[in-house]
């Protein structure tokens, strides 16, 4: 059966308000869509017995209700991106404070031992006569850097003692001490050093008895 465009549309427009039939048998749907007429024909072939069905001008789809994350969800979800944002800063601020003190404590340590080399170039003369040693000196972290880049300020202070050792030879012997202070993280930290100089021993060797 062939018809009119033109006459079907004023049909079709006619029959606007009434409730479109929902459609549940497959085969009816498909037959639906195979009997439509399209814009900008004259005319359109249609199955027998289902002229209103070929009368749609396309599929219609109407959208079900839009999806989206309660407002719980959202600030769960911002607050565990916050927790986590924040811990992974501490944990890498924390990291380079930590690498950052054990340099210092290694700088430490070398001032300490070439304090202690150059004890053992000085005779025993030396070692024994008042203020030959200085008692006080700075270093820094960083001495070749240029003022105020210098880092951590190490002060230190150099003790000559007699050693309390028992024995006949404790007047030919001294106890020699080293101490560092420094400030990092705004904590003030200590390191220290000693050792055992004897009249008789190995700076003899550099400095030979006169």
């Amino acid at each position: 059966m062939v018809i009119n465009c033109r006459q079907f549309l004023r049909e079709y427009r006619s029959q606007a308000l009434k409730p479109a039939p929902i459609v549940t048998d497959h085969n009816a749907h498909h037959s639906s869509r195979r009997g439509r007429c399209l814009w900008g024909s004259t005319g359109g072939q249609v199955a027998p017995g289902s002229f209103k069905r070929a009368g749609l001008i396309g599929k219609v789809r109407v959208p079900g209700p839009r999806r989206a994350f309660a407002l719980i969800e959202v600030m769960i979800g911002s607050g565990l991106i916050g927790v986590m944002s924040v811990s992974l800063y501490l944990a890498i601020a924390q990291g380079l404070a930590f690498v950052q003190i054990a340099r210092e404590n290694l700088r430490a340590t070398q001032i300490l031992q070439e304090k202690l080399e150059t004890i053992r170039l000085y005779n025993w003369d030396q070692i024994s006569q008042t203020g030959f040693i200085p008692s006080a000196f700075t270093n820094y972290y960083f001495p070749s850097g240029s003022p105020g880049n210098r880092g951590a300020v190490y002060r230190g202070t150099t003790t000559i003692a007699s050693a309390q050792v028992g024995g006949t030879y404790a007047s030919d012997m001294k106890l020699v001490s080293v101490q560092l202070t420094w400030t990092s993280s705004n904590v003030q930290r200590q390191r220290s050093m000693q050792t055992f100089v004897s009249r008789y021993g190995l700076q003899n060797y550099v400095y030979p008895l006169k």
